[in-house]
């Protein structure tokens, strides 16, 4: 008697189990589109940066006069479009021309994302490399 008892406990037991895992699952937050959008462009400004940096030691220090002269240092052309661009016709990523020497200023811009693709802000590149989200305002 006392074992069957025992047996219906744990049965009940993982079947609560079972249900309040599935209802975490359930409960589980998503990943917001906007969000991998986000990740996305910021990691095509990066791939962009590396290209930057061959380029570069190629060319005694000199910068790319336009984002074709990138193209033998990536395998496609996708690292040019924001995910979250409207217009995927055009490269959603300009060079600023601030300079032509790779690394003479670590904060200056060397690449901005056309247009404010996300709530109102944009991915810039700072000739050392790094990628930063910045607002209109603040560039």
């Amino acid at each position: 008697m006392a074992t069957s008892r025992i047996k219906i406990v744990i049965v009940i037991a993982v079947f609560i189990l079972g249900v309040v895992g599935l209802l975490l699952l359930l409960r589980a937050p998503t990943v917001n589109p906007e969000d991998r959008r986000l990740a996305q462009c910021l990691s095509h400004e990066r791939q962009i940066g590396l290209a930057i940096a061959m380029f570069a030691s190629e060319n005694n220090g000199r910068l790319p006069e336009t984002l074709e002269d990138l193209v033998p240092y990536h395998s496609s052309n996708r690292i040019f479009f924001c995910p979250s661009a409207t217009d995927q016709t055009r490269y959603s990523y300009v060079l600023t021309g601030a300079t032509n020497v790779w690394r003479a200023n670590t904060n200056t811009i060397i690449l901005v994302e056309f247009a404010p693709n996300h709530s109102g802000r944009r991915h810039v590149l700072f000739d050392d490399g790094r990628v930063e989200l910045k607002a209109d305002s603040d560039l």
